[in-house]
């Protein structure tokens, strides 16, 4: 059973909804989130995310009543709102539409001293269930067959101690705030890569290093979104951009450190993430010219020229990074 469309299946075994049911006084039985949610079958849990975030209105419920054709009225209130309103079965507003085991879990959860709202899509004159969730002040459940199984079990694992309100913070949102609720936001990587750029390297660092020319030439079949870079051992030079469609050299200013003349060629994501370099394509040994560009106070340094081969392509040293070996061929001269 997978979590799929806006009838999503939340039922669950209790016993039979009484004519009308309200809200306990003191707590008429146990509130359980797994009598609740109970499953009698083996179930193939889907994304519990997908599950709540789709569109439709919230209700909170004060009671529930009728059961005619999976068709029950009550005393609702709208999500966040003051006032209920009451809704016959045949009347309007709309009553809601859900199993009759649902509606019993419903019944028992408000028994239980628990609040109830369901979330709700339409479906002809009447709205659909398509979940519903009881909570109390330290507790919650995801009501209906499995529910505890599909939404309630894997949720808690996922937010730990932060599933209580951030489950019960859901009522009122929209599919998409409930999506950015559940997704968990992950932190920038702290990285320790280092950008040779003025205002992001260390000025004492720069000055070390003496300046020069990287001059790439792509063919057609290197084309697209991503970066190649030049790396020291003390950090990145700048970039050049795959996406640029020229055939002809594409130059960007380089460092390098005449002590330790040893370029790599790097390419990067269209980001040129530091942190996540995607495949060596060479290393170039600039020392056979470094002594003479260093000793040339008018020439501006050394020129690193790169060219790359048509095979392998962009596309296939992306899917296989080590078939990056050869591609690149390099020559070095002094401006």
């Amino acid at each position: 059973m997978h979590l799929t469309g806006v009838a999503l299946a939340l039922t669950v075994l209790t016993a039979a909804l009484g004519a009308c049911a309200r809200t306990g006084g003191g707590g008429e039985v146990e509130f359980s989130a797994e009598a609740l949610g109970a499953c009698d079958r083996g179930i193939t849990p889907g994304d519990p995310v997908d599950a709540l975030a789709q569109p439709g209105a919230w209700l909170r419920i004060e009671s529930i009543s009728g059961g005619k054709e999976g068709r029950y009225g009550g005393r609702f209130a709208v999500a966040g709102g003051d006032e209920p309103f009451v809704s016959q079965v045949a009347a309007s507003p709309a009553p809601l539409t859900m199993s009759k085991a649902t509606a019993g879990a419903i019944a028992t959860a408000l028994r239980a001293d628990a609040s109830v709202t369901v979330h709700t899509g339409t479906r002809g004159d009447a709205r659909q269930v398509t979940f519903a969730l009881a909570a109390t002040d330290t507790d919650f459940a995801f009501l209906g067959r499995c529910a505890n199984d599909l939404l309630t079990m894997p949720l808690t694992a996922r937010l730990g101690t932060a599933a209580h309100p951030t489950l019960t913070g859901l009522v009122g949102k929209s599919a998409t705030d409930i999506r950015a609720a559940l997704t968990p936001r992950r932190p920038e990587p702290k990285s320790r890569e280092v950008a040779l750029h003025p205002g992001r390297a260390p000025e004492k660092l720069l000055a070390s290093l003496r300046q020069g020319l990287f001059r790439l030439v792509a063919p057609a079949a290197w084309h697209g979104r991503y970066t190649v870079c030049t790396k020291l051992a003390q950090g990145w030079n700048d970039c050049v951009d795959l996406s640029d469609e020229r055939t002809s050299a594409i130059e960007v200013g380089m460092y390098y450190d005449p002590k330790a003349p040893h370029v790599e060629v790097w390419l990067l994501d269209a980001d040129a993430t530091l942190s996540e370099p995607i495949a060596l394509l060479g290393r170039v040994d600039l020392a056979a010219l470094a002594k003479a560009a260093a000793a040339d106070a008018k020439k501006n340094g050394v020129i690193l020229s790169v060219s790359l081969a048509d095979t392998p392509s962009l596309a296939a040293v992306v899917a296989y990074p080590a078939s990056a070996a050869g591609v690149l061929k390099a020559a070095v001269t002094t401006s």
